[in-house]
């Protein structure tokens, strides 16, 4: 009967940490997203979506994905990145975008050039470390 308890409250235990792990990394989802949002603002695609309405909504996460479409490369480029890519500033992000990364391209045209700024390359050095 022992064990039976032992296991009984190790179930209790783990369920909790999973409970309060799924709140933290919700929350931690919820902080990126409006740290990002308010970082793009005064970019076109922050004009077009109204970033800052989706800020002062209760829950972000519902009004982001009701406010912003989902967007494959292609339309990702034919409607912003090529714009980024002639040099203009403030599209999606601020300022100019100076770096475009190549892929190797796995659907559609043979290879792909994704934006890549000095925050995002900052972001995977802190990630890999």
């Amino acid at each position: 009967m022992m064990v039976a308890g032992t296991i009984f409250k190790g179930a209790i235990h783990l369920k909790e940490r999973l409970r309060r792990a799924n709140i933290d990394i919700a929350r931690s989802q919820e902080d990126t997203l409006r740290k990002l949002l308010r970082k793009a603002a005064k970019t076109d695609l922050e004009k077009t979506h109204g970033f800052e309405q989706i800020l002062q909504a209760k829950r972000i996460d519902i009004a982001y994905s009701e406010r912003v479409p989902i967007y494959d490369y292609n339309s990702m480029h034919e409607y912003w990145w090529h714009r980024a890519i002639k040099g203009e500033k403030d599209v999606c992000w601020p300022g100019r975008i100076e770096t475009f990364a190549l892929s190797s391209g796995t659907t559609g045209s043979a290879s792909k050039r994704i934006p890549v700024t000095k925050e995002m390359i900052l972001s995977m050095r802190r990630a890999s470390f």
